[in-house]
């Protein structure tokens, strides 16, 4: 159960799905500080729709309570919990690599393959339709650009319509700009940055700088 400030927004039982609450009027105050509360029920029914590892057979941190004849997970939040704030605000962002080259049959060597394709899926929430620009900064170089520099970026014109949407943005990983990550005892696990930020259109000719929005 999700409430804030006592008032309940929702229930969250799908470990495989990302819950999205409103916040009411009601239930957030402006001023002053803001309760967030998560309470682990026993008996709101998950209906088997978490992790096969819950309840410490694997890897997860073992429990004490059951559904179906099954550990079901009770010790706390796996994931980020987060509010999103703005006339159009960046939900999340999720990232999809694919390989470039034919399927590998051994082991990759850095520097010396195909190179990866990253297609990143912008999730966006909008009150009104708005029109900007969608940027993805990712944390390695891209055809030789200093990472950081503003040619190291994909920036796309986007017309966000009201209510939820997503966007993608392709950008290329050549081997020469990133290392290969490894499982513990087979190499390293080096891990790379990719920032997603909207910039608003201002709506007339003398209006204030535009608010970034960024996830």
């Amino acid at each position: 159960r999700v409430s804030v400030n006592d008032v309940l927004l929702g229930i969250a039982n799908d470990q495989f799905v990302r819950y999205q609450f409103v916040l009411s009027p009601t239930a957030h105050r402006l001023l002053g500080l803001n309760k967030l509360s998560v309470e682990f029920d026993p008996a709101i029914d998950c209906g088997g729709r978490f992790m096969a590892c819950t309840g410490g057979w694997d890897w997860a941190p073992y429990t004490h309570t059951y559904q179906h004849g099954a550990h079901i997970m009770s010790k706390g939040i796996w994931k980020s919990v987060y509010l999103a704030i703005g006339s159009v605000a960046i939900l999340h962002v999720v990232p999809q690599i694919s390989y470039r080259g034919v399927y590998p049959t051994q082991r990759l060597v850095d520097g010396a393959h195909a190179g990866f394709s990253v297609a990143v899926r912008v999730h966006l929430s909008a009150a009104l339709p708005a029109k900007g620009t969608l940027s993805l900064v990712p944390g390695w170089s891209v055809d030789g650009a200093r990472v950081g520099a503003v040619a190291n970026r994909v920036v796309i014109d986007a017309d966000i319509p009201a209510g939820d949407t997503n966007v993608t943005l392709k950008v290329a990983a050549d081997a020469s700009a990133v290392k290969l990550w490894w499982a513990i005892g087979m190499g390293s696990q080096p891990l790379y940055n990719l920032t997603v930020s909207f910039t608003p259109k201002p709506l007339v000719a003398a209006a204030v700088p535009p608010n970034i929005v960024s996830a």
